[in-house]
């Protein structure tokens, strides 16, 4: 059957200096038999190589690329399985960065603001440049008013 797949050409320090305690550290280390192709002496990875790029990029430099959410989570795949622990770690730290940013950037709706006024937990809620002006709260039941709004 005819090879297809991509081949990566790299350094035994590169796989096992930078992340030593991961698969790819221990499959090059030396301590397991790797089979080579007997008439390249190519190792075969039975693995996509679509991401493998970003992998051997990181291993020698660091540097996790920007690539698109579905891009991250399979590079973020890839990293889990080849256990580098340094690019699983910044992956989430991205993919949480971007949660959490998301989350800021969503604009408050009537309802958030009537869920925050009906809360039994009281709140300080800043509310910079916000016009509440036309913002209807006539039926709110008065007893659960617990939440004090500013506007600075």
């Amino acid at each position: 059957m005819a090879n297809s797949g991509s081949i990566f050409c790299t350094t035994v320090d590169t796989l096992t200096q930078r992340e030593p305690q991961s698969m790819l550290a221990a499959m090059f280390s030396g301590r397991h038999t790797v089979h080579k192709d007997s008439d390249t002496g190519y190792v075969f990875v039975d693995r996509d190589g679509t991401h493998f790029r970003h992998i051997l990029n990181w291993l020698r430099d660091r540097v996790a690329p920007n690539l698109s959410d579905l891009e991250r989570l399979e590079l973020l795949r890839e990293a889990e399985y080849y256990q580098l622990l340094g690019l699983v770690e910044r992956i989430n730290m991205v993919l949480n960065k971007k949660k959490v940013d998301e989350k800021m950037d969503a604009d408050l709706t009537r309802t958030d603001i009537i869920k925050c006024l009906q809360s039994k937990t009281k709140y300080f809620l800043k509310l910079r440049g916000v016009n509440l002006s036309g913002l209807d709260l006539s039926n709110l039941v008065r007893s659960y008013l617990a939440c004090y709004v500013t506007q600075d």
